[in-house]
């Protein structure tokens, strides 16, 4: 072998080396222990607070709901719902959609390898002991564009009084929400059939939800601390 393929070959193991270090290393280590909420399981109370979702022929419609609930020192309830999808994808036209489609959900599918299997997104809200929804937090996309090669999350906080059932329009390809202004009654017909039902722990640990370190391709999906502790 010539000189120049030595150092051509030794310097393309270099690379390949730095960059499997790269991807590899860790950048945040999680605890599971969450101080100061008691976990629960009501599947009354999650039903009666569930959110709804407008049926979607653009960016489908999830599977199955999911929820995880606490209670605080105080008394108020958390609880998070995760509707879930089968997968995501970006389908519009041009070549950003292309390579992320290519990339991220098929073709070499980092959105597997980073997250775990199907989509699971989150809707969380505070519950007073009174029963007022005081608190509701989720995600939307922020100058959204079907052209764009992946979408900016941008979430968002609600505080005070809200409403006790909230609807939501999916409104991009990895299923980030859209608050509509109209209530349940008046969408009679145009919302997705679905019922919460417990994050068991089996579930939560096949949807890969919480890694106890995350790396550069490894990383958490969306949840709210007090969810890592679970009914048994």
């Amino acid at each position: 072998m010539k000189t120049y393929q030595k150092i051509l070959a030794v310097t393309l193991l270099l690379l390949i080396g730095s960059l499997v270090i790269a991807l590899n290393q860790t950048v945040r280590e999680n605890s599971m222990d969450v101080p100061g909420f008691v976990p629960i399981k009501d599947d009354a109370l999650a039903s009666r607070y569930a959110p709804r979702l407008l049926l979607n022929d653009r960016y489908g419609n999830p599977q199955e709901m999911l929820y995880r609930a606490s209670k605080d020192d105080a008394g108020n309830i958390h609880i998070t719902y995760h509707p879930i999808w089968a997968k995501e994808e970006n389908t519009g036209s041009g070549w950003k959609p292309f390579l992320s489609r290519w990339l991220y959900t098929g073709g070499l599918r980092l959105q597997r390898v980073m997250f775990g299997v199907k989509d699971i997104e989150g809707v969380s809200l505070v519950i007073t002991p009174k029963g007022e929804v005081v608190r509701a937090l989720y995600e939307t996309a922020d100058q959204y564009s079907d052209s764009d090669f992946g979408v900016k999350h941008k979430p968002v906080v609600i505080d005070g009084k809200v409403n006790s059932r909230l609807v939501f329009e999916v409104m991009s390809w990895n299923h980030l929400f859209r608050l509509v202004e109209q209530d349940e009654a008046s969408l009679k017909g145009k919302l997705v059939a679905l019922e919460p039902h417990y994050f068991t722990q089996a579930l939560w640990l096949e949807y890969t939800m919480v890694k106890a370190e995350e790396k550069t391709l490894s990383k958490n999906r969306a949840h709210q601390v007090y969810e890592r502790e679970f009914v048994e």
